[in-house]
């Protein structure tokens, strides 16, 4: 088993949509990854770092961007992390 960070992205806390780019960063060496959502709205980060901290983050055009950090992984942990974009107001 290798360590994973995965999830999935809603729109509004209902819509799912495919290609928005998720980025997990290392802290420690600054290594940035990025993957993009599935046609469900899951992504999936694996074959990491033990440790951390990560910092998760999603952004898509429109929409308030969410980043969460503090993510520390466990030998052979498969970490879920769901993130919710919101429709910016005009």
């Amino acid at each position: 088993m290798h360590e994973s960070i995965s999830g999935q992205v809603t729109i509004n806390e209902k819509e799912t949509s495919a290609g928005i780019v998720v980025k997990a960063v290392h802290e420690p060496t600054g290594s940035t990854f990025a993957k993009k959502t599935d046609s469900s709205g899951h992504y999936c980060f694996d074959r990491l770092k033990v440790g951390g901290p990560y910092v998760l983050s999603v952004e898509s055009s429109g929409y308030e961007g969410v980043e969460l950090g503090g993510v520390n992984l466990k030998t052979g942990e498969a970490y879920v992390q769901d993130m919710n974009l919101v429709r910016v107001s005009a």
